[in-house]
């Protein structure tokens, strides 16, 4: 999980930079409004169908998204992994990643809660201030998943994550507390559509 825990970070930082310049201006809610209340009205009409290169999934987004992909080892055990990672930004500043990891197919993928679980805590403990809102295992197309929801002092983390055969699946919003809009995510989440994952 650490080369996804790298890429988080890589485009976490570039997202945070990205606010701060966008809203630096903008007036800070006190810390008594509920911030779900403040969250302006979005549209979803104006969102755009993507499919992934090789039809791996449809998802509806708000922009283009960017893409990046890298096949690499694991720093721990050596295993080669395939990494793709999508990330479109809103207008108001959130953004939605989608990230894929295609694990060998030598690797026995029967303990899928603990790997699930291994990504909401490198995700938690990669900050001190991120705190665990909501944690719930369910179905997500018909593989076990973990939906969580993380705060921080900068920002709401939204999350999705589950497994496809052998590539792990990560849905994620994250957006500045006062755009913060959880039916965004919903949207999101229900319009992603798997195609051709292995």
């Amino acid at each position: 999980m650490s080369r996804l825990l790298s890429l988080l970070i890589i485009f976490a930082v570039i997202f945070v930079v990205y606010l701060f310049v966008q809203h630096s201006r903008e007036p800070v809610l006190p810390s008594s409004t509920k911030l779900e209340d403040k969250a302006p009205a979005v549209s979803h009409e104006t969102w755009h169908e993507f499919t992934a290169p090789g039809g791996k999934f449809k998802v509806l987004l708000p922009s283009l998204p960017q893409h990046v992909t890298e096949t690499a080892n694991d720093p721990k055990n050596k295993e080669v992994r395939s990494y793709d990672t999508y990330v479109s930004t809103s207008d108001n500043g959130t953004a939605f990643w989608i990230n894929l990891i295609s694990f060998p197919t030598e690797k026995d993928m029967r303990n899928t809660e603990e790997l699930l679980t291994g990504v909401l805590n490198d995700i938690l403990t990669h900050k001190d201030s991120n705190k665990l809102k909501t944690m719930d295992l369910g179905m997500f197309h018909g593989s076990k998943s973990l939906r969580f929801s993380i705060g921080s002092d900068e920002m709401n983390i939204e999350g999705l994550v589950f497994m496809k055969g052998r590539t792990l699946c990560l849905l994620t919003m994250i957006s500045k507390g006062d755009v913060y809009n959880p039916k965004d995510f919903e949207f999101f989440t229900n319009s992603f559509d798997l195609q051709n994952i292995e």
